[in-house]
């Protein structure tokens, strides 16, 4: 398997898979395709690559789309995730009332500062309301000052980076603002533990693992004020047994064993 490559020379024998780990295009229109830097040699010389792996269905289709109309061939891609859970967690004791959760690099992408203002919000409707943030990254301090500004630190926490597979449990509800997401490793973690998930309507992550008004809620309009509607409507109308149990269905989805058996699929394939 190859990541990231820019040129290939005598790989036969060997059979080669290209790995499309991120969001494969900057922009298209009628005639034209731009591709992600890191993707254009590959993309161009489909003839030298056996197939593509892409975390997602949704990516999958979308590539087989853009590679018929702009390069009009149909090469062998597939849907593998890029990970998947090992078992299924559940709490050993009571899930803290009214506890959100989030995790990842804190990140200008992720607006995890969003998320500070939408709890401090909600929290006028539901007073004992909280929110863990959990990662590190460049914009950690903007994220503190910011939760210093609006006086919240006795709800909002920086939690810093942590092994989390047995930590979602406590929680009732994973939450995120990000902008988009190649897969949503902490999406398919939460279902893991049974949370009802709140985010953004964007590739790829929210869209695969929200099912609206099921196991939570995918937002179109991306604002502070619509997550923090969203939290008011999850903890105030939401049926929380039948959300979390239909996370867990979801993350069944996703085991390490029905991510072996793509593999195995699509390495027969191309013996």
């Amino acid at each position: 398997m190859i990541d990231r490559s820019a040129f290939i020379l005598n790989a036969s024998p060997a059979k080669v898979g290209f790995i499309v780990h991120s969001n494969h295009y900057v922009a298209y229109d009628e005639s034209h395709m731009l591709w992600y830097g890191i993707y254009e040699y590959a993309f161009s010389h489909p003839e030298k690559m056996d197939f593509y792996v892409t975390n997602t269905e949704a990516q999958s289709s979308l590539l087989r789309e853009q590679f018929k109309k702009y390069k009009g061939i149909e090469p062998t891609i597939v849907a593998i995730p890029v990970s998947g859970v090992d078992k299924l967690y559940f709490p050993g004791k009571a899930r803290r009332k009214h506890s959100l959760v989030t995790a990842g690099r804190l990140m200008l992408g992720k607006r995890t500062d969003w998320l500070v203002e939408a709890v401090v919000i909600a929290k006028k409707e539901i007073p004992d309301l909280s929110l863990d943030i959990y990662g590190e990254g460049i914009e950690e301090s903007k994220i503190r000052e910011r939760i210093d500004e609006l006086k919240c630190t006795d709800y909002v926490k920086l939690c810093g980076f942590q092994k989390l597979d047995k930590v979602y449990q406590k929680y009732e509800a994973y939450i995120s603002a990000s902008c988009g997401e190649t897969f949503g490793v902490t999406f398919l973690e939460a279902l893991g533990s049974g949370l009802p998930v709140i985010g953004f309507d964007k590739p790829y992550g929210a869209q695969i693992f929200i099912d609206d008004g099921k196991n939570g809620y995918k937002l179109t309009c991306e604002t502070v004020e619509e997550l923090a509607n969203a939290i008011v409507r999850l903890f105030v109308e939401a049926d929380f047994e039948a959300f979390r149990q239909h996370s867990y269905k979801k993350a069944k989805e996703y085991s390490i064993e029905e991510v072996e058996k793509r593999w195995k699929e699509i390495l027969q394939k191309i013996r």
